[in-house]
C-alpha cells in the first residue's frame, strides 16, 4: 500500500471569506491524492467554510494553548473574566494574555517545528503575513517544497522580504498582472491558477440574461477597500436602476443607514453560499467597485451565471473578460465615469445583452471550470513529487 504524501495548507484562515472558499477548493482538489491538513495561523473553528469533509485541521492558537501550561492558564482566566462565553483557547491571541508570556517567540518556535512534519506546504496568504518567515526558513532548511498562493494584490516588496520569498518553490498567481508585479522582486517560478465558482452546477443552470438592464447586484465584504460606499453614493442618483447588496463587514451599519434613504437601494445582509448562487438570477449586472482584489471570486460566479459585469480594472477581471464585449470599466471615485458607464450598459439592446451574457458564460466554461482549476492545482503539487 502506497503511503500518501503529507501536505499542509497554511494561512490566516478563519471561518468566512474568499480565502476560506479557496482553501476549501484546494483541499478538496488534493485530498484524494494526499494526506491533507489545514493549519490556521488565525482563529479558525470547526464551522469554517474552508474545511471540507475528510480533512483535518488545527490552529496555531489552539496548539499553543495545548502545549504551554502558563499560556493556557492565562487564556482560561480571560475566558472566566468574559463569562465563559468562549473556550479558553480562543483567548490565546488576546493582548492581555499575550503580554503575560513570550507569545511571539513561542508562536514562531511552534511554526518552525510544525512544518517539518510534512512533505510539502501550500501557503494561502499575503506575502507579509504572520509567520511566513519562520515557515519558509524552516521548510528551506529541511528541503520541503513550499507553494505560495498569494491572496492579495502584490504591492512593493521590500529588500528584507524579497530574499526570504526566494526560498519558496513556486508561486500560484490569480493573474498575469499580479505575477508580473511579483517578478519585479522575486525570481521564483510561478503558475497561473485562477479561481472557480463555488456552486458551479447551479450557476451554469441559470438561464442566460434575457432582458434589457434595470438592476445591479453587489456581493462582497462591506469594507473600505471594496468601494461599497462610493457605489451607494453613485447609485443613489439613478432611481430607475435597482441596486441590491449582499454582504457583511465593518461598514454594515453605514450601508444599512444609507440604503434606507432610497427605495431602489436594497441591503439584504448575508446569505449562505447556496442562497447566494440563487441570488445571481435576481439581478442583471454584477458591480465590482473594489480598489484592490486578487480575483474576485464573484466575477467568475457572475460569468458562470450568464450576467454582465461592471467593474473597476482590478485583480484578474481584465484577463477574465479578455476577448469579450463586456468592457464596462469605471473608476470608483469618479462619479461622472460611473454615470457614463452605467448609461451605456443600460442603453444596450436586448440582442447586445444576450450576446455579452452568452460570451461571459462561454469564457467561464472555456477557462475556469472546477475540473480545469482542480487539474492545475494537482499538476502544480505533483511537480514536486515526480
Amino acid at each position: 500500500m502506497t503511503v500518501k504524501k503529507k501536505i499542509a495548507i497554511i494561512g490566516p484562515i478563519v471561518d468566512q471569506g474568499g480565502r476560506e472558499v479557496e482553501v476549501h477548493f484546494i483541499a478538496t482538489a488534493l485530498k484524494d491524492l494526499y494526506e491533507v491538513t489545514i493549519f490556521s495561523t488565525a482563529g479558525m473553528t470547526q464551522q469554517s467554510v474552508a474545511l471540507p469533509e475528510g480533512v483535518s485541521f488545527s490552529s496555531l492558537q489552539e496548539q499553543l494553548y495545548l502545549k504551554y501550561p502558563k499560556l493556557r492558564r492565562w487564556a482560561n482566566w480571560m475566558s472566566f473574566l468574559k463569562g465563559g462565553r468562549q473556550p479558553g483557547f480562543t483567548y490565546v491571541n488576546h493582548p492581555w494574555v499575550k503580554s503575560r508570556v513570550p507569545f511571539d517567540s513561542l508562536s514562531k518556535a511552534y511554526l518552525r517545528d510544525y512544518v517539518k512534519h510534512f512533505d510539502a506546504l501550500l501557503l494561502c496568504t499575503q506575502v507579509a503575513s504572520y509567520g511566513i518567515r519562520e515557515i519558509l526558513e524552516a521548510a528551506h532548511a529541511e528541503s520541503i517544497p513550499v507553494l505560495i498562493r498569494i491572496t492579495g494584490t502584490v504591492e512593493v516588496i521590500g529588500k528584507k522580504l524579497a530574499p526570504l520569498l526566494e526560498k519558496a518553490s513556486m508561486f500560484l498567481m490569480h493573474s498575469q498582472e499580479n505575477a508580473h508585479r511579483l517578478t519585479q522582486y522575486v525570481s521564483v517560478p510561478y503558475r497561473l491558477i485562477d479561481q472557480t465558482a463555488q456552486f458551479e452546477d447551479e450557476l451554469l443552470s441559470h438561464p442566460i440574461l434575457d432582458k434589457t438592464i434595470s438592476s445591479l447586484g453587489y456581493v462582497g465584504r462591506l469594507s473600505e477597500e471594496k468601494g461599497v460606499l462610493p457605489l451607494l453614493e453613485h447609485c443613489s442618483k439613478h432611481p430607475d436602476v435597482q441596486l441590491t447588496l449582499i454582504g457583511e463587514g465593518p461598514l454594515k451599519e453605514d450601508v444599512e443607514a444609507f440604503a434606507q434613504k432610497f427605495s431602489h437601494l436594497i441591503y439584504k445582509g448575508s446569505m449562505s453560499p447556496k442562497e447566494l448562487s440563487k441570488f445571481y438570477k435576481t439581478f442583471d449586472v454584477l458591480v465590482i467597485p473594489s480598489y484592490e482584489e486578487s480575483g474576485p471570486l464573484v466575477g467568475l460566479e457572475a460569468m458562470a451565471a450568464g450576467r454582465l459585469i461592471m467593474s473597476t480594472e482590478v485583480g484578474a477581471m481584465p484577463e477574465r473578460l479578455q476577448g469579450t464585449e463586456n468592457k464596462f470599466w469605471f473608476a470608483v471615485e469618479d462619479a461622472q465615469d460611473f454615470d457614463r458607464v452605467l448609461k451605456r450598459i443600460v442603453s444596450l439592446s436586448l440582442l447586445e445583452v444576450q450576446k455579452i451574457a452568452q460570451a461571459n458564460r462561454e469564457r467561464y466554461i472555456a477557462h475556469y471550470t472546477r475540473e480545469q482549476i482542480q487539474k492545475k492545482y494537482r499538476e502544480a503539487v505533483a511537480h514536486f513529487f515526480q
